[in-house]
């Protein structure tokens, strides 16, 4: 499985990382509901900001769960 990933329209600056899986698919998180219950989406903000540089490939940045 290639767990790579490419971002091309990003500008030069520092990133706060946060990913959620969609779940249900509806393309926005979902934070779940009481009644009838539903569990919200697993969702994991990184502490580290990422840095993103003009004209230069960010690599090795890893996401894990």
């Amino acid at each position: 499985m290639d767990n790579r990933y490419k971002l091309d329209k990003l500008q030069p600056g520092d990133y706060q990382m946060y990913v959620f899986y969609d779940h249900n698919g509806n393309g926005k998180y979902d934070w779940g509901s009481l009644v009838p219950y539903r569990s919200a989406e697993p969702y994991k903000n990184f502490a580290q900001p990422v840095e993103v540089r003009s004209r230069w490939e960010t690599e090795r940045i890893t996401l894990k769960f």
